[in-house]
């Protein structure tokens, strides 16, 4: 039987890419979507979500919109730069036929997490807001979920939206320090991983080819975060964040992780948002992170397009 997930997410180019690859794996069944602000507004990052599922021919699965902002601080700036104006890149898609659900991502994952036969397992490929808020109207989650599988953190390398953090992490420190610290079991998939796993234009190609159905969609979302990835470091391809998260339910034999207790910086003056591995056992708290430090590189893009090439099948 496939493993059932709900995905919370910011889509995103990688996110799309991700939740593509859910959608297309015979292991995984999508219940539901929820949307979060982070690599756009909630607006655009719900929208998307529906576009996505409706060009995959999946909208049966219902999207919740969710937070539009931090816990406790002001939003900051989005990602349109890397993922085009919209999230999904430059191009203009009609708007979706679907709406989403009227109830809140956040009152959604408090209540369907908790119920008989609920989804195991949540996804996390944005800021954690909704999760954070989810546990303050239901902490009996934490004792519910078997996994949260998370996108986000920089254990032993430097950060993309700072020197030391990851973005998802810090458009929300407050909201993930409570995740961290709730008790849920957490799997990182953090950049330790994900900045390795680069996908060259070339590949991404054969999987275009090979999704007849989603190939043009896929060619469309994607040169401005190939463009990003040319203009700030210098690759000829692009990191597979998001969808190392998937790879991971898929395939966790691709990974090497190891437990951890570990924190969010939420005050510092320089190192917001940086995720504190505790070496000296200064944390109140067991491993409550298993953390992905290490991975099959070429086995991981090979997971990624043979998933994108199902969904388009």
């Amino acid at each position: 039987m496939p493993e059932r997930i709900i995905i919370d997410t910011d889509p995103g180019v990688d996110d799309a890419l991700a939740i593509l690859m859910a959608l297309g794996s015979p292991e995984l069944e999508v219940e539901a979507l929820t949307t979060v602000f982070g690599n756009v507004d909630i607006v655009n990052t719900t929208r998307n979500a529906s576009i996505i599922l409706e060009v995959a021919g999946n909208s049966r699965i219902p999207v919740y919109a969710g937070a539009a902002q931090p816990l406790t601080r002001d939003g900051g700036a989005f990602a349109g730069y890397v993922h085009g104006k919209s999230g999904l890149g430059n191009t203009i898609f009609d708007d979706p036929r679907g709406l989403p659900e009227s109830e809140q991502a956040a009152a959604f994952l408090a209540r369907r997490l908790v119920e008989p036969g609920a989804p195991s397992t949540l996804v996390t490929l944005g800021p954690l807001t909704n999760v954070a808020q989810a546990l303050k109207l239901n902490p009996e989650i934490a004792g519910a979920v078997k996994r949260v599988v998370c996108m986000g953190g920089a254990v032993w390398v430097p950060g993309n939206a700072s020197v030391v953090a990851e973005s998802n992490i810090l458009k929300d420190p407050e909201a993930a320090d409570e995740v961290f610290g709730s008790g849920l079991p957490i799997v990182l998939v953090p950049l330790d991983v994900t900045m390795r796993t680069l996908l060259l234009r070339s590949r991404l190609e054969e999987t275009v080819e090979r999704s007849r159905k989603l190939g043009e969609f896929i060619r469309a979302i994607t040169p401005p975060y190939f463009e990003w990835y040319q203009r700030r470091y210098g690759l000829e391809g692009f990191a597979l964040h998001d969808p190392c998260t998937i790879a991971y339910l898929i395939n966790p034999t691709l990974f090497q992780s190891q437990p951890m207790a570990m924190a969010v910086e939420t005050g510092g003056v320089y190192c917001t948002g940086r995720v504190v591995p505790d070496l000296l056992g200064r944390l109140d708290r067991p491993a409550n992170v298993q953390a992905c430090l290490d991975v099959d590189v070429e086995g991981l893009v090979e997971c990624v397009l043979e998933n994108l090439a199902h969904a388009g099948r």
